[in-house]
């Protein structure tokens, strides 16, 4: 992998030579930033950790950790940023109620209309791995699409296809809310990943 190395702003200031190595770092970075070498800038049109900066910067992207968090009845995701279409990914998410009891359910919560509607994601959260695509939730619309695939077990595989939200009138998605239907979430990660979005 190509190495990342930052070019110092006294190596780029007015009347500063032209250096074989300042021209080894202009070529270099940009194949480093293409290969996510530690230290590069995070191309945004490709899936990384909402909150990484730089690759290697230590932001994973966890929005919750039950090692660290516990149990909590809801989970409300980081606010979403204009451009980007968002997806979560479930690590053995558990319930504190029977599985046969106990929905892994998501709402939408709109700028001026708030949290509407539930969307099941899954009619058991008995160590549940998966994910959640969000297509531009802050492009203002009555519509809002999002995909779902889980595995419940390790053994049972369910995907949910493309599903609509329909609010009138149109609106930005603010953040989405994660919760047990009947218990909290007591187990498991569940990571927050987005992707800059040229047709936004």
């Amino acid at each position: 992998m190509t190495t990342y190395t930052t070019i110092a702003s006294t190596e780029i200031d007015q009347d500063s030579p032209i250096t074989q190595p300042l021209m080894t770092k202009l070529r270099d970075n940009p194949i480093a930033m293409a290969e996510s070498a530690t230290g590069a800038a995070v191309i945004a049109q490709g899936w990384c950790p909402y909150d990484m900066v730089t690759v290697g910067d230590g932001n994973d992207g966890v929005i919750y950790d039950f090692a660290v968090d516990g149990a909590v009845a809801t989970l409300d995701s980081p606010t979403f940023a204009d451009g980007f279409t968002y997806r979560f990914y479930f690590e053995q998410i558990l319930g504190s109620s029977a599985p046969t009891t106990d929905n892994f359910e998501m709402r939408f919560s709109y700028v001026t209309a708030g949290l509407q509607g539930t969307a099941t994601l899954l009619a058991s959260i008995n160590s549940v791995d998966g994910e959640v695509t969000l297509g531009l939730p802050r492009a203002s619309g009555t519509t809002h699409k999002w995909a779902a695939y889980t595995v419940v077990d390790n053994t049972t595989a369910v995907s949910h296809g493309a599903y609509s939200r329909v609010q009138s009138p149109a609106e930005k998605i603010a953040f989405v809310r994660f919760k047990a239907q009947a218990g909290n979430l007591a187990g498991g990660k569940i990571y927050m990943y987005r992707r800059k979005d040229l047709f936004s």
